[in-house]
C-alpha cells in the first residue's frame, strides 16, 4: 500500500505569541504548546504548516468528518498576519484556521515508510506529515501548492 509524505504550503510562521515548551526530551511536535500562526502571504491552500506544526481550515476539517477520515485532533490557535501579509493582502480576510494534530505514528527513510500505526495523518519522528490516499484525493482540491511524494512500504 502506498502512503504520501506532504510538504504543505508555507504561509508564514510562529508569531510572537506562541508558546514554547521546554522540558527535556519533549518530541518536536510537542514543543508548541501554543500556536500563533502569523501569514507572510497564503495562496490559498486549506492545509498549512509552520515545523513542526500544521493548521487546517475550519471547512476542511468539517469534510474530513463528513467523509469519516479522522486520526487527528484539533485545537484552537492564534492566526495574525505580518505587516508584509497587510501590505500585500490589504482587502483579504482569512478563512478560520486550527491546529492540527495527527495521531498517527510512522518511520520513514528514503521513499520507504515501516512502522506505520495504521492511521490516516501520521507522523513521523522528524515531524513530517505521512497520509493515506484517502487524505490524499481531498487534499487534490483544498491543497493545490502542497507536494505530494509516494512512499512504497518497507521490504
Amino acid at each position: 500500500m502506498n502512503l504520501f509524505l506532504l510538504e504543505p504550503e508555507v504561509s508564514g510562521g510562529h508569531g510572537e505569541f506562541t508558546i514554547y515548551r521546554t522540558d527535556y526530551g519533549v518530541k518536536q511536535v510537542d514543543k508548541v504548546q501554543f500556536l500563533d500562526y502569523e501569514f507572510d502571504g497564503w495562496l490559498g491552500d486549506h492545509l498549512i504548516t509552520s515545523t513542526p506544526c500544521f493548521i487546517i481550515t475550519k471547512e476542511l476539517d468539517e469534510i474530513f468528518k463528513q467523509l469519516n477520515i479522522g486520526d487527528y485532533s484539533v485545537e484552537e490557535c492564534l492566526v495574525s498576519e505580518s505587516s508584509i501579509f497587510e501590505e500585500l493582502y490589504e482587502d483579504k480576510l482569512l478563512p478560520e484556521f486550527l491546529r492540527m494534530l495527527p495521531n498517527g505514528k510512522i518511520s520513514i527513510k528514503d521513499n520507504t515508510y515501516g512502522n506505520w500505526s495504521g492511521h490516516h495523518f501520521c507522523l513521523t519522528e522528524k515531524a513530517y506529515l505521512v497520509v493515506t490516499a484517502e487524505v490524499v484525493t481531498v487534499l487534490e482540491k483544498y491543497a493545490r501548492h502542497c507536494r505530494i511524494t509516494t512512499l512504497d512500504a518497507n521490504s
